[in-house]
């Protein structure tokens, strides 16, 4: 019997993520989907038949597709099915309904659910500062969830000195 994905539980383990740490090593099985959820980019092999990949992504999607298929938008009645169908929704209350798969979805296209678009030249310094200020708070409460407060004790710093960082930049703007 396969492995099952250690953080959704749902699909099969598609890859094995070692983490090293300094007092000890963890091993996590995880599906595509919850990979590309913690922001683990995966190479194709490419010298597997290239339909037999195309086989193996639509299996997957359409299992997720088939177990989403009995939710429908509470407001217009749209179902995932038929959004799937024609790629548009039916009202603004479809976007709550859906947004699970939504974000799923874009993760397997894009690689990401957040927009990479042109910024302008001015932005992405301050930009870049706060997405570095962000990815900080969210290993910040990792570290203290796993009761490592001396990482803690230096993301809590990184933050502050970040955030100082933003408003210079907002007062140089």
């Amino acid at each position: 019997m396969a492995l099952m994905c250690e953080i959704c539980g749902k699909r099969p383990a598609e890859l094995i993520v070692g983490e090293n740490r300094p007092d000890s090593t963890r091993t996590l099985h995880l599906c595509g989907y919850c990979a590309a959820g913690k922001g683990i980019r995966v190479r194709l092999d490419l010298s597997q038949d290239p339909r037999q990949l195309w086989r193996r992504f639509l299996s997957h999607h359409l299992k997720e597709a088939e177990e989403s298929s009995a939710l429908a938008c509470p407001n217009c009645g749209r179902t995932y099915m038929n959004f799937e169908k024609t790629g548009s929704l039916g009202c603004p209350e479809c976007y709550s309904t859906f947004r699970g798969d939504m974000i799923r979805i874009l993760k397997e296209f894009h690689g990401s659910d957040e927009h990479g678009g042109k910024v302008p030249f001015r932005e992405q310094r301050r930009i870049a500062v706060r997405q570095r200020s962000r990815g900080a708070r969210e290993a910040l409460q990792m570290a203290v969830s796993e009761e490592r407060f001396e990482d803690a004790a230096r993301l809590r710093d990184e933050i502050k000195d970040l955030e100082e960082e933003i408003g210079r930049l907002q007062e140089e703007s």
